[in-house]
């Protein structure tokens, strides 16, 4: 899985496909697998990680736009 010719999902590309389909690309619902509790926590705390990811890019992205109107007001 982490080749070097692995591709990752644009962050704003996956923020968009998580508020449309309320999952994770590729990952199947929980109540639609069969799985053990253990699993279905594992994958919500993968959950919880993405989310929180989104949410750092997010303030990054404001971050770097205050950094752009710093520099150009000097």
């Amino acid at each position: 899985m982490f080749e070097d010719s692995y591709q990752l999902m644009d962050l704003s590309e996956l923020n968009n496909y998580i508020k449309k389909n309320q999952q994770l690309p590729g990952i199947d619902c929980v109540d639609s697998v069969d799985i053990t509790g253990r699993q279905a926590k594992q994958l919500e705390k993968i959950e919880e990680l993405t989310l929180y990811t989104l949410q750092q890019q997010e303030q990054i992205e404001e971050l770097n736009q205050r950094i752009l109107v710093l520099e150009n007001t000097k």
